[in-house]
């Protein structure tokens, strides 16, 4: 009796572990549409496409080539990926990264790029339109010195009303004071092309030292980011506006740094992660007025939830935070689950886990996390049943699903610059060993297919006639053609084809008499749109009455 009653038990347990896998995680992969865009760099070596961009109905993105080195490109959505100019012309590489504009119709997306030590090295780039086309060109000197090019260096671009922020290693032509043209390191700099020259803040009260100001984000029309102002009194904190920049909060108290970053708005409030001995890097908020405060503990005590201090630049941001429908989605690690997907919801104040998508201890590490037709879509590290290397994912908001399988097996495909341009998802990725790293395109749903085209008659008799038509066009294989025609005097549709050829015998028609057709093409999304109407007109009998 005993044995018996413990067989139920144990299979409770199992079916209980195999429902809340299943609730976190399905292996499942769908049937997304990917698309090599262009093997940019023919071959198996790897254009590497970077820091990808939408600007004015395109997508701006750094790759290299053979012949190029790597310079800003660009793509429309349709055709080949275009150069947009050869910086440093030839094989060397000017790397253009951080593509900012003010706004989506903005005159022109500025960048940093290395244009060589005859051309100020590395500074202000911008691309802007030319004619029919785009072209690449320095927006600003940061650092001029006639007799010894230097850089500027401008990295964190951001956006902020109608300037320009970022942070630039020097910068020797200002309009604040002359005081303020030090080369003592990377400071906080105003720009607007309106203006001849850059406004140049300096944060440190001693004028010693680098500031290196760096994740800007607007909240309620005020510029908060991470900065140092005084070595000897504080560390890397947060600071609010720049006419001057004040200090919000000591928030790891003395010289130690709390590195606040990753910042987010979440229904009005400021959410950032940042360091302090007790808890570690955790999640903290500020509403604007009083003190920031630590929303939740997730790895308990001063374990770190998030890694971001310790694992990714602050230059290179990859989609921390997301909010949709009512809460907010970030990657973090509890002490138990590994670093995966979690939830905060502001109405509760409860964090939960979202998905597991690697069961236990072990972590997936969502990354590049996009929010694109009602899912989260972002890459991990699948482990069920095995080992499935850096994919791409999506999330519902109740489950994981494998999307795709970029590099089958245990490779990586490493899907990263994950970003919304032309109704697809665009980024870089590694599909084989015999097409390097290029960029792909991925359509969860692919379109419904075309109407097919052309239909044309023959073999009109007195009760039956051919069909013929042109095949359909769909983004993934067509499962089937169905036709149908009105049913002569009786008015009606009926369907008389359901099949993969282009060609039918539609027999039992009346003579002498007008029929309508019309066709459409299904394929595993669903069925397309029906053609336009044809008209064929069967044979009279031979000696009726004409």
């Amino acid at each position: 009796m005993q044995r018996c009653s413990m067989i139920p038990n144990f299979l409770h347990r199992v079916i209980t572990l195999i429902l809340f896998l299943q609730f976190f995680y399905d292996s499942s992969s769908g049937n997304g549409l990917l698309q090599l865009v262009q093997d940019l760099s023919s071959g198996s070596s790897s254009s590497s496409p970077s820091y990808l961009y939408v600007w004015q109905k395109q997508l701006i993105f750094a790759a290299t080539t053979t012949s190029t080195g790597n310079e800003p490109y660009r793509y429309t959505g349709t055709g080949l990926i275009t150069l947009v100019t050869d910086i440093r012309s030839g094989t060397s590489s000017s790397n253009p990264k951080y593509f900012t504009a003010l706004n989506e119709t903005s005159r022109a997306v500025y960048f940093s790029a290395d244009g060589g030590s005859a051309n100020g090295k590395i500074e202000l780039y911008q691309i802007t339109p030319n004619g029919a086309s785009f072209a690449a060109s320095k927006a600003q000197e940061l650092n001029y010195r006639s007799n010894n090019p230097s850089s500027g260096s401008p990295t964190s671009l951001y956006p902020f009303n109608s300037s320009l922020m970022f942070m630039s290693g020097t910068v020797s032509v200002v309009t604040v004071s002359t005081s303020n043209a030090l080369t003592d390191g990377p400071e906080l700099v105003s720009w607007n092309y309106n203006t001849t020259a850059p406004t140049r803040v300096n944060l440190n009260m001693n004028k010693a030292g680098a500031s290196n100001p760096a994740c800007f984000i607007n909240s309620r029309g005020e510029l908060f980011f991470e900065g140092l102002a005084n070595a000897s009194l504080y560390g890397y904190e947060l600071y609010r506006g720049f006419n001057p920049p004040v200090l919000v909060k000591d928030i790891y108290a003395g010289t130690g740094s709390s590195s606040p970053c990753d910042f987010t708005i979440y229904n009005d409030v400021l959410y950032f992660t940042a360091t302090t001995a007790a808890y570690g890097r955790e999640l903290w908020m500020y509403t604007g007025a009083g003190d920031p405060t630590i929303v939740a503990d997730i790895n308990p005590g001063a374990n770190h939830g998030f890694l971001r201090s310790t694992t990714l630049t602050v230059a290179q941001p990859r989609n921390w935070f997301v909010v949709w429908n009512g809460s907010m989605f970030f990657t973090a690690n509890n002490g138990v689950n590994g670093a995966e997907l979690m939830r905060y919801d502001d109405s509760t104040g409860r964090t939960t886990l979202a998905a597991d998508v690697c069961p236990g201890s072990a972590s997936s590490t969502p990354l590049w996390t996009t929010l694109f037709e009602d899912r989260l879509y972002f890459q991990a590290s699948g482990c069920l049943p095995t080992s499935l290397g850096i994919e791409l994912y999506s999330y519902d908001g109740d489950r994981a699903v494998l999307e795709v399988d970029i590099q089958p097996g245990s490779a990586s495909g490493n899907p990263q610059y994950i970003t919304v341009f032309n109704g697809s998802l665009f980024f870089s990725a590694t599909a084989s060993t015999t097409v390097g790293n290029e960029l792909y395109r991925f359509k969860p749903y692919p379109d419904l297919p075309s109407p097919p085209g052309n239909v044309v008659f023959s073999a009109i008799a007195t009760t039956s006639v051919n069909a013929s038509w042109e095949a359909a066009f769909s983004e993934v294989p067509i499962t089937g053609y169905h036709l149908t025609r009105d049913s002569g005097n009786s008015g009606g549709w009926i369907t008389f084809y359901n099949g993969l050829l282009l060609k039918a015998t539609i027999t039992g028609l009346l003579p002498a008499t007008e029929y309508q057709f019309q066709g459409a093409a299904s394929n595993f999304v669903g069925q397309g749109a029906f053609s336009n109407v044809t008209m064929v007109a069967t044979l009279p009998l031979v000696g009726a009455p004409g």
